[in-house]
């Protein structure tokens, strides 16, 4: 486990920006940092899902999106 420091997570966060051309207001968005925040209080490490699992997460919250509004 590399040890956290504000230099490597810098270092690592323009390698995500550039890597996949994220805009650089990316990092300012207050899901990124949410999403550092929680990951942040990891204990284990974090677990990323793969592509798949994301995709059948984002149907599932995106179908619950339209029973909720009455469009479905």
């Amino acid at each position: 486990v590399i040890p956290y420091s504000d230099k490597l997570f810098k270092q690592a966060a323009i390698e995500w920006l550039v890597a996949t051309d994220q805009p650089i207001q990316a990092l300012e968005h207050p899901k990124f940092k949410e999403m550092v925040d929680i990951t942040s209080r990891a204990t284990n490490g974090v677990k990323i899902p793969g592509s798949k699992a994301t995709h059948a997460e984002i149907m599932r919250m995106f179908k619950n999106h339209l029973r909720g509004s009455g469009t479905c």
